[in-house]
C-alpha cells in the first residue's frame, strides 16, 4: 500500500472550502460541532455523511473557514459521544477544541527560504537532548522569554560571566543535531495558567499533531504556538542545527478520554488475552502500531511534521512497543520527504502481547538498518547501572570491565547483529534517571569535586571518541544536577532548569567537549559507518587492569586513544618514534597543530583519555 494515496483524514483546508472527515467505523451517526470563537457556546451542529465502506464521516463547508473552533458528535446507538479530532493540527487552550487553520498565515518572516543544511559524513553526527524549557528557564541564561519556543530562538543571551547560553551556545558547541523533548501537546500542565504552576517532561501525549502551548507566549492563540515553534526550528537551522523531535506514539496519558478510544473503541490499542488494556508503557495502556489505521496515523503525523515544520528527524519514546513493519514504512515513507532523514529510538523489550519477533527492538537492529538505538550496554559499563549504585563502572573504579569498555568502544554489542555502527546511540546521560553528576556523587559521598569532574570529562570522551553516534545530555559537559533525584519528570524548574552559572563555574569542562567535538571530526577513522572497516583499521592494544587503548591506521593516518578509568596515575610503552600528544585529559586542550616529538611512552593521567598521533607505519 501507498500510504500516502489514502484518503486524508481531519482537516483538508482551502481558501474556499474546507473538507473534514472522521474514521469512526462503529458509529452510527456523526455530527460536527462548531463553536463560537472566546465562548463555550455552540454556533453550529452539522450532520456528516458516512461511507459504509470505509468507515469515514466526511463534510465539507464551503467558504473560508479559517480560525473555526470545532470538535465532533458520534453517536453509538444509545449516547451522542463528543471527541476531540485526533488529527487535529491547530487547538484551543490546553488542546480540548480543535481549530481549522491556514497553514500559510503561521510562517514567520522567511520560511523555508534558508539553504539545505550541507550532507554530514558519519563522523560529523553529533545528538545533544534539551527540554526547550529547562534549557533557558534560568534567569541566568541572559535571554527574553526564559523557558519559552522564543527563548531558545533568541540569539545574544549571555551567562552571568559573559559566555554564550541558549541558542548562541548550541551553535559553538560543535553539535550537529538538537533533540527536542516533546514539544507536541501533552497533557500535564495547565496551559492557561501564567506564570506556569506545574511542570512536566512532556511524555504524556494529547494532541498529536499540534504543539505544546505552555511553551508559547500565547496559550490562548491557535496560530501562536505554531509560528513560534516555527521560529524555533529556523533559528537552529539558520546556525548549523538539525532539529530531532521526541515522539511518543506508544502511549497516551488518558486512554478513556482519548479520540483513539472515543473514535474506535477497541482499535487502537492493545488488549491482553483477558480482554485488558495491554501496559507495555507503564502508564496504562499501549498503542497497537501493528494495525493498518494506528500504522497509517503514524505515517501521516509524522510526514505532516516534516512537512510543515521542516523537523530533521525524529527520536521514538518506547520504539520496542511499535512493530517492525511500521517501523520499516515510517523510514520508507518520511525518505521519500527528506531523503537524510535520522531517525533512532529505544529499543527496550517492553511488551507482553507484541510477539519479541516482530517488535522493534534493539535484538532486532539488524532488521532496521535506517534507525540508531540507544545502546544500553555502553551506558551500563561507562557508568554502571542506576538500580544498584554501588555498581562499579569502568569510570569508577570497574577495572574488570576494561575488555568490555574496548569492545563497545569498538562498536560490538553481546548477542545483537547490527546493520552499521551508525545504529548505536552511545551515551551515559539521558533524561531518564540521575544525571551522572548526581550517580557518582551518590555512588560515592566521599568523592571529591575534582575527582568527579574528571570522571565526567573521561565519561564524555567515551562517548564522543568512540564509534557509533555520540549523544550528550543538555548540562552534562558542565556537571549538572538534579539534587540527587532520579527522575524529575515532574518536579520544579528549581530542579530541571539547566543552570548557567554551574556552567560559568566549569568552562574548562565546555571546552574540553568542545575539544572532543573538533578532535573527532578532524579524524573519520572516529566515526565508521561500516564494521568491516573498524575491523580492517582498529586494533585493541589494551584492554586490563582499567586501562583500554585502541589504535587506528589508515591510509596516511596513525591515531591512538587510551582511556584510564582508574584513580591512579599510568603510563604506556610506545614503539620509540615520532608523535603528537592531541588531548591529555583535561590538562592538555587539542590542538591540529601540536607538535611532533620523539616517545617510547606516553602518561595516561588518573581518569582520563590520552590521543596521539603517530607517524604512519606504512
Amino acid at each position: 500500500m501507498a500510504y500516502r494515496d489514502h484518503l486524508d483524514l481531519g482537516v483538508d483546508y482551502q481558501v474556499d472550502q474546507t473538507r473534514f472527515s472522521l474514521w469512526a467505523p462503529k458509529a452510527k451517526a456523526g455530527q460536527l460541532i462548531v463553536y463560537a470563537k472566546d465562548s463555550d457556546q455552540v454556533a453550529d451542529r452539522i450532520s456528516m455523511t458516512k461511507d459504509r465502506d470505509s468507515g469515514v464521516f466526511s463534510l465539507t463547508l464551503k467558504g473560508d473557514c479559517h480560525g473555526y473552533i470545532y470538535r465532533y458528535a458520534l453517536y453509538n446507538g444509545r449516547d451522542w459521544i463528543s471527541t476531540m479530532d485526533p488529527y487535529a493540527k491547530a487547538a484551543t487552550v490546553n488542546g480540548q477544541r480543535a481549530v481549522v487553520v491556514d497553514f500559510s498565515r503561521t510562517n514567520p518572516d522567511h520560511w523555508g527560504e534558508e539553504e539545505p543544511l550541507p550532507a554530514l559524513a558519519s563522523h560529523e553526527i553529533l545528538i545533544y537532548e534539551l527540554s526547550v524549557r529547562d534549557f533557558t528557564q534560568d534567569p541566568a541564561s541572559g535571554v527574553k522569554n526564559g523557558g519559552y519556543y522564543l527563548g531558545l530562538a533568541q540569539s545574544g543571551g549571555r551567562s552571568p560571566q559573559g559566555m554564550a547560553t541558549g541558542l548562541d551556545y548550541l551553535a559553538e558547541l560543535g553539535i550537529s543535531h538538537v533533540q527536542l523533548m516533546p514539544v507536541f501537546d501533552f497533557q500535564t500542565i495547565d496551559e492557561s495558567q501564567r506564570p506556569r504552576k506545574s511542570y512536566n517532561w512532556g511524555y504524556d501525549p494529547q494532541n498529536y499533531n499540534l504543539p505544546e502551548g505552555s511553551l508559547a507566549s500565547d496559550p490562548f492563540d491557535p496560530i501562536c504556538r505554531i509560528r513560534e515553534l516555527k521560529a524555533l526550528i529556523q533559528a537552529l537551522h539558520q546556525k548549523g542545527l538539525r532539529v530531532i523531535m521526541d515522539v511518543v506514539y506508544n502511549h497516551v496519558y488518558r486512554w478513556e478520554d482519548h479520540p483513539f478510544h472515543l473514535t474506535a473503541p477497541g482499535y487502537f490499542f492493545r488488549y491482553d488475552l483477558s480482554g485488558q488494556l495491554a501496559n507495555g508503557s507503564w502508564v496504562g495502556n499501549e498503542t497497537a502500531s501493528e494495525r493498518e489505521k494506528m500504522r497509517q496515523y503514524m505515517i501521516d503525523s509524522l510526514s505532516f511534521w516534516v512537512e510543515e515544520y521542516h523537523i530533521d528527524g525524529f527520536r521514538f519514546d518506547l520504539m520496542g512497543l511499535h512493530d517492525l513493519v511500521t517501523m520499516r514504512l515510517i523510514r520508507q515513507e518520511l525518505t521519500k520527504i527528506k531523503p537524510d532523514i535520522f531517525l533512532l529510538g529505544e529499543g527496550w523489550k517492553m511488551s507482553q502481547v507484541l510477539p519479541p519477533a516482530y517488535a522493534a527492538t534493539l535484538e532486532n537492529a539488524g532488521q532496521l538498518p535506517g534507525y540508531a538505538f540507544f545502546n544500553d550496554q555502553f551506558r551500563k559499563v561507562v557508568r554502571g547501572q542506576d538500580e544498584d549504585l554501588k555498581h562499579k563502572s569502568f569510570i569508577n573504579g570497574g577495572a574488570e570491565l576494561s575488555k568490555a569498555m574496548g569492545q563497545k568502544l569498538l562498536g560490538q554489542l553481546e548477542g545483537i547483529s547490527l546493520a552499521s555502527p551508525l545504529q548505536l546511540i552511545q551515551y551515559s546521560e539521558v533524561h531518564d534517571s540521575y544525571t551522572l553528576f548526581d550517580r557518582l556523587k551518590e555512588a560515592d559521598p566521599s568523592a571529591s569535586l575534582e575527582q568527579i569532574k574528571r570522571q565526567q570529562a573521561l565519561a564524555l570522551a567515551l562517548g564522543v571518541l568512540g564509534q557509533g553516534i555520540p549523544f550528550i545530555h543538555a548540562g552534562q559537559e558542565f556537571m549538572r544536577s538534579k539534587t540527587g533525584y532520579r527522575d524529575s519528570y515532574n518536579l520544579p524548574d528549581a530542579i530541571n532548569q539547566v543552570d548557567w552559572q554551574l556552567a560559568d563555574c566549569h568552562q574548562d569542562l565546555i571546552q574540553y567537549v568542545k575539544d572532543l567535538i573538533r578532535l573527532r571530526k578532524a579524524f573519520p577513522l572516529l566515526g565508521q559507518a561500516i564494521f568491516d572497516q573498524i575491523e580492517r583499521t582498529a586494533q585493541l592494544l589494551l584492554a586490563q587492569d582499567g586501562l583500554v587503548g585502541i589504535e587506528y591506521q589508515a591510509e596516511d593516518t596513525r591515531i591512538m586513544l587510551f582511556f584510564n578509568g582508574t584513580s591512579q596515575d599510568k603510563a604506556y610503552r610506545l614503539i620509540s618514534g615520532s608523535y603528537r600528544v592531541l588531548l591529555q585529559g583535561m590538562s592538555l586542550a587539542y590542538s591540529s597543530e601540536a607538535p611532533w616529538q620523539d616517545l617510547d611512552q606516553i602518561q595516561l593521567p588518573a581518569y582520563s583519555a590520552t590521543v596521539i598521533q603517530g607517524c604512519f607505519k606504512g
